[in-house]
């Protein structure tokens, strides 16, 4: 899925996760929207001026953080974590930055229509972030160490289907080929209230709605603990290895199965 160059992110009524990927800058100098707000994830706060929601690990270097005379709402630690620990936990969530920011911003945030952007976890070149070459999140490669990171597609369809479920939207702000943020992309023009229901109330959208319960149902059959932070002991387990990847591909499964007609749905 690709987007049209004419898309611009910054969209009224909407909320706005911001990446550091290098087309970020590209709103640097652009006014926010009535009811447009920003959650930057990690060195992003620097891309906006009128940033004012930052959400970092834990471990996140002290000398990176916005001055203090921003005034920025900082998430970080267990507030960041406990949306995706009511979603059912970091194993089927997600561990990677711009998932803990999709689930604390359905969470936490009133507007309806979410838009990620600059998070298509791309990471070719000499420039991947918009401060030159950065150090990716340990991703896919590690999969036995890091097995809530093992399929970063199926984790994106199970952030837009937990999304549905809380009648909200997440939509990819400049889908690319070749992007592991596999969601629906942003329509050109922010959707109204009335819009947002008449996608809600579709007959697609109930379908996967549907299909989707029954796989977070799955999920709870997980032999072990599925809110365990000692992912280790999971890699060690070739049966909750096994059974995370029987849950990735059901959720990508779905993508595949619906999206097309989301997509239709938004324009």
């Amino acid at each position: 899925m690709t987007k049209d160059s004419k898309t611009q992110p910054l969209q009224s009524g909407t909320l706005l996760i911001l990446g550091s990927a290098p087309e970020v800058v590209s709103i640097a100098d652009q006014k926010l929207p009535a009811g447009c707000d920003l959650l930057a994830v990690n060195n992003a706060w620097r891309v906006h001026p009128e940033t004012r929601h930052l959400i970092i690990p834990g471990d996140f270097p002290e000398k990176d953080l916005p001055p203090v005379e921003r005034g920025m709402n900082i998430i970080r630690g267990q507030q960041s974590s406990r949306a995706s620990w009511n979603a059912g936990g970091h194993l089927f969530c997600g561990t990677t930055m711009v998932f803990l920011a999709g689930y604390f911003a359905i969470w936490a945030f009133k507007q309806r229509q979410i838009n990620i952007f600059g998070c298509n976890m791309m990471y070719e070149g000499k420039e991947t972030h918009f401060y030159g070459l950065g150090s990716p999140d340990p991703l896919i490669e590690d999969i036995y160490t890091y097995p809530g990171k093992r399929n970063l597609l199926a984790k994106s369809v199970r952030l837009f289907a937990y999304g549905a479920i809380q009648n909200k939207l997440v939509l990819n702000a400049n889908a690319q080929p070749g992007s592991r943020l596999f969601l629906p992309p942003m329509p050109n023009a922010p959707l109204t209230d009335e819009q947002i229901e008449d996608v809600m109330c579709s007959e697609t959208t109930g379908c996967l709605l549907s299909d989707a319960i029954e796989i977070l149902k799955f999920e709870r059959k997980f032999p072990g603990n599925r809110y365990t932070l000692d992912l280790s002991v999971v890699s060690q387990t070739e049966e909750m290895i096994s059974f995370i990847d029987q849950v990735d591909d059901k959720w990508e499964a779905l993508g595949h199965k619906y999206y097309a007609d989301i997509e239709h749905l938004l324009k």
